[in-house]
């Protein structure tokens, strides 16, 4: 069983590392999306899909040693989680003191990018806001109505003016 507490810690200090470099992604994306750099941004993300895949790979293997665990333990997978296993470890006062660093560590990381990722699509949404109210002040035609009477008392069409912006420069 110490093999397999070695091998969790292992795996959740390498998904810690990762999450750190997913958190300094966000907040370098957040200083490209300011600068509204687009070929940045698609490189930084592309970076981060690298990173978050490797999140995933660890968190497969982390699944396996888990259940690994669970079995020596005699425990069921579906509710176990590692402060369940930290409360197990009772001879183990190291490797109960490294999971507990470990587990806060990685929860901090997680709230810290939630938060930098929230205020990126804030960001973000304002960006593609303003966009779109440019295109639609270019797309727009200027549509006005006149109170002009044709020839037999009927009034006149709704006239249509031209694009808020000359097109043709």
């Amino acid at each position: 069983m110490p093999g397999l507490i070695y091998d969790l810690i292992d795996i959740l200090e390498k998904e810690s590392e990762y999450y750190s470099e997913l958190l300094n992604k966000s907040k370098e994306k957040t200083q490209i999306v300011i600068e509204n750099d687009v070929d940045k941004i698609r490189q930084i993300a592309s970076e981060e899909q690298i990173i978050a895949s490797k999140v995933i790979k660890l968190e497969k293997q982390r699944d396996n040693i888990i259940s690994d665990i669970c079995l020596v333990l005699n425990a069921t997978k579906k509710n176990f989680t590692i402060t369940k296993l930290i409360e197990k470890l009772d001879n183990s006062e190291n490797e109960q003191k490294r999971l507990i660093e470990i587990r806060e560590e990685i929860i901090c990381k997680i709230n810290e990018l939630k938060r930098v990722n929230e205020k990126n699509k804030l960001l973000i949404e304002q960006a593609l806001g303003l966009v779109d109210f440019t295109l639609n002040a270019i797309n727009s035609k200027r549509e006005y109505k006149n109170n002009d009477y044709k020839y037999g008392g009927k009034l006149m069409d709704t006239e249509r003016g031209n694009s808020f912006f000359d097109a043709k420069q």
